[in-house]
């Protein structure tokens, strides 16, 4: 979906430690990883989006109230 620099450098630091088989989705290595649940690649590229628009969204949403009540 989209390219991160510290994901990339993550990826380097696992290969060097001799890591293979290492998935293609940063999300779905982690999920795996960390959780054990096994997903598909296009699976962790469907959760990503709404899993960071969602916060996102709401992030600026309360941000821009905020702002509003202080100018009040």
């Amino acid at each position: 979906m989209g390219f991160f620099p510290l994901t990339e450098w993550h990826w380097q630091v696992l290969r060097k430690m001799g890591e293979t088989g290492l998935p293609e989705s940063y999300v779905q290595y982690i999920l795996d990883r960390l959780m054990g649940i096994s997903v598909t690649t296009s699976f962790a590229d469907r959760i990503t989006l709404p899993g960071w628009l969602i916060p996102t969204i709401l992030s600026v949403y309360l941000n821009i109230r905020a702002v509003r009540n202080i100018i009040r």
